[in-house]
């Protein structure tokens, strides 16, 4: 029998994706602004054939996760969540352009989910996400 460790990296991963996926799903990008860096999970709910597939009216099986990371952040300096700026959002805002410049996909068929993160355990979210979900 294994000992449960409520501290170990996957159940410190798991509950920050649990929280994710507890939040309601948005427009693709969110309508409000906000500060933060964190992860994301992005939903395809349109009926365009080649993606049939994958979409989901649900939003249960994210076609796409990732994350956002403060500025500085990749030189390991330590930023409090909400520092930054805005990068999540940034990031959201990017992916919908993106959709935006493609003309056989409506932007209106996205959603999204979004949780604003202590950086530290952005990248760990974002592993577990990639493992646990493997979106496209």
């Amino acid at each position: 029998m294994e000992i449960y460790d409520p501290l170990s990296y996957e159940n410190l991963a798991a509950s920050v994706v649990r929280a994710l996926m507890e939040m309601a799903e948005e427009p693709l990008p969110p309508a409000e602004p906000f500060q933060g860096s964190g992860v994301y999970a992005i939903y395809y709910q349109g009926s365009l054939a080649p993606y049939k597939r994958i979409a989901d009216a649900n939003c249960d099986h994210p076609i796409y996760v990732g994350k956002a990371i403060p500025a500085g952040g990749r030189k390991a300096k330590e930023a409090p969540a909400m520092s930054g700026g805005p990068a999540l959002f940034q990031r959201l805002k990017e992916h919908a352009k993106s959709i935006e410049q493609v003309n056989n996909l409506e932007l209106s068929d996205f959603k999204c989910r979004y949780l604003v993160v202590v950086p530290v355990w952005i990248t760990l979210a974002e592993r577990f996400l990639v493992s646990h979900y493997q979106p496209l």
